[in-house]
């Protein structure tokens, strides 16, 4: 986690912490850097190839987020788990209020994507600046996430739990009064 002082006069931004995972797909994504420019031209073909297929947007090209990438296809493919309507990367509920299949599960993942307390990828948030790829929820809702997928006590709550807190790791955020100390949450 990050501590945050609510009544810092800093305005220096402090960064959260980078899972390797995402690191990699960082890398991946800015990759571009080190390729030689003529493999660049392939980049090039791609946008001639796609042009018309997707919103007209040369800034698409230039987002350095895996997300602002993949959002093009969003329409076409959701990475959701097969039975639930919000666990996974975003939700695909008709009417927001619908459950899948899994409801307990579900609930579960519903409640932790609405959760307000976060700071979107690329985005700050009083003195912490999301460097990563991944949402940081605030430790709160990770601990609510949490407790909720044990209480579901069935297979696919104890797969996501594992997929999100064990695999994916995104560091979390909570604000001490005063801060002593700042411990990890994962």
């Amino acid at each position: 986690c990050l501590a945050v002082e609510s009544d810092s006069d800093s305005t220096e931004l402090k960064k959260t912490y980078v899972t390797s995972i995402e690191k990699s797909i960082q890398m991946l994504i800015n990759s571009e850097n080190r390729i030689p420019k003529n493999i660049l031209t392939i980049k090039n073909k791609l946008k001639e190839l796609t042009y018309g297929v997707f919103p007209k947007s040369e800034n698409m090209w230039k987002k350095s987020t895996i997300s602002n990438i993949l959002n093009p296809f969003k329409h076409n493919i959701k990475a959701i788990y097969p039975g639930t309507y919000w666990c996974g990367d975003g939700d695909k509920s008709p009417n927001k209020k619908d459950l899948g299949f899994f409801e307990t599960t579900d609930a579960c993942c519903k409640a932790h994507d609405l959760c307000s307390e976060n700071i979107s990828a690329g985005e700050e948030r009083e003195g912490l600046l999301n460097n990563g790829i991944f949402t940081r929820s605030s430790c709160n809702c990770d601990d609510a996430f949490y407790g909720c997928l044990k209480e579901a006590n069935n297979i696919l709550a104890t797969h996501i739990g594992t997929t999100y807190f064990n695999i994916l790791r995104p560091q979390c955020f909570k604000e001490y009064y005063p801060i002593v100390n700042c411990e990890k949450h994962a």
